[in-house]
C-alpha cells in the first residue's frame, strides 16, 4: 500500500527522473528505490529499506549535516542531484510540504568548499549545424563560470578547432541538444554530458533571455547581431540552463566575453600537456606551480588564463 509520503516522493521522482533524488526527512536526506542502490554502492553506505515483505522498499540515507561531504563523490561518478527538502516544519499527523530546492551538476556547483580554487569550474554550452553534404560543421562554444560570473563565446567552422578549445576549456560538463550531440559524440568522450530537449530554447526566447540577464536594449551592444543565431542560441541555452538549476535569477551575470583569438597565442591542449604547464606527468611541480605567488582564488584563476592564452602583443 503508498503512503502519502512514498506519493508525494513519486510525484516528485516523476520530474527529475535522471538525477539521484535526495528526500529530506528529519535530519537526513532519503534515497529510495534504484537511486537508493547506486548511492549504497559508490558511497559505501548501508542499503536499508521502508515496509515489509512485497512492499519493502530499497532506501540509504545521508546524514544532513554531512551532505557536503558526499557530493562531490556522487558527481564524479557523473551523476545529477535534485534536494527535495521539507519547507514547513513538522507537525503531527500532517503531510510535510517539500519541493526540490536545489540541482547540483558538475557544472553548477557554487559551494567554495566543493570547487578547486585555483582554476575555473566551467560549464559550457555546444550548438551545431551541419552546412553542407561535405561535413562542414559551423559551431558556437559558450561557456561560464557560475561563480564569477564570467561567460566566454568562441565560434568557428570546423570539428577539429571545436574539440581543441574544448580540451582546453576542459569544461566539468557540457550541455548540448540531441541532435547536436548525435552530430559531435565522438569529440565529446570523457567528459559529462548533459542532453537537452531539441529547441530547448527558441530563437526568440533566446534574444529576450540574453537581453533581460544582461541589461541591454539591443544585443549588439555586445558584439552580436540577429545574424549570429547559434550565438545567440547557445549563449542563451547557457543561460536558462542556469536559471531552471539555480531556481533563482543570476544577477550577478552581467558581462559577455568574446575572444579575439588573433590577439592571443593559440596554445593547444596536447602542446599545454606535452609541456607540463599545468600538470606533471611525473607528478613533479608545474610551470603554474613554479610561478603561482596568487594570495587569493581569483588570482590564481586569473593566472591561469594568462599562461594558457599569452598576449601576442606585451603592451595589452
Amino acid at each position: 500500500m503508498t503512503t502519502p509520503m512514498q506519493e508525494q516522493y513519486n510525484k516528485i521522482k516523476e520530474k527529475y527522473k535522471d538525477y539521484i533524488l535526495l528526500f529530506r526527512l528529519g535530519d537526513f536526506y532519503e534515497a529510495f528505490h534504484n537511486d537508493a542502490e547506486v548511492l549504497s554502492r559508490i558511497l559505501g553506505i548501508t542499503l536499508t529499506g521502508r515496509g515489509k515483505n512485497e512492499d519493502r522498499i530499497p532506501m540509504a540515507g545521508i546524514p544532513c549535516h554531512a551532505l557536503n561531504n558526499y557530493i562531490p563523490r556522487i558527481l564524479e561518478h557523473k551523476l545529477k542531484i535534485a534536494i527535495a527538502d521539507q519547507l514547513e516544519e513538522p507537525k503531527p499527523g500532517k503531510l510535510v510540504n517539500r519541493e526540490v530546492t536545489r540541482i547540483i551538476t558538475p557544472g553548477t556547483i557554487t559551494d567554495d568548499k566543493l570547487i578547486e580554487d585555483s582554476k575555473n569550474n566551467f560549464i559550457a554550452s555546444i550548438l551545431v549545424e551541419n552546412v553542407s553534404k561535405q561535413d562542414k560543421y559551423h559551431f558556437s562554444l559558450a561557456y561560464s563560470d557560475i561563480t564569477t560570473g564570467e561567460v566566454y563565446e568562441f565560434v568557428g567552422d570546423n570539428l577539429i578547432s571545436l574539440q581543441k578549445e574544448i580540451l582546453k576549456v576542459n569544461p566539468s560538463e557540457i550541455i548540448i541538444e540531441k541532435s547536436c550531440y548525435l552530430m559531435i559524440s565522438n569529440i565529446l568522450e570523457n567528459f559529462f554530458i548533459n542532453q537537452l530537449d531539441d529547441e530547448y530554447v527558441t530563437l526568440e526566447e533566446a534574444l529576450q533571455i540574453i537581453k533581460s540577464t544582461f541589461s541591454v536594449y539591443d544585443i549588439r551592444s555586445l558584439g552580436l547581431t540577429e545574424g549570429n543565431y547559434l550565438s545567440i542560441k547557445s549563449l542563451a541555452t547557457l543561460l536558462k540552463y542556469f536559471n531552471d538549476v539555480q531556481k533563482k535569477n543570476l544577477e550577478y551575470i552581467k558581462f559577455l566575453k568574446r575572444y579575439d583569438y588573433h590577439k592571443t597565442m593559440q596554445l593547444d591542449y596536447q602542446t599545454i600537456k606535452n609541456l607540463e604547464i599545468f600538470d606533471s606527468q611525473n607528478k613533479q611541480i608545474s610551470l603554474y606551480d613554479v610561478i603561482n605567488k596568487c594570495q587569493n582564488p581569483m588570482g590564481k584563476r586569473l593566472l591561469r588564463k594568462r599562461i594558457q592564452r599569452p598576449f601576442k602583443d606585451s603592451e595589452i
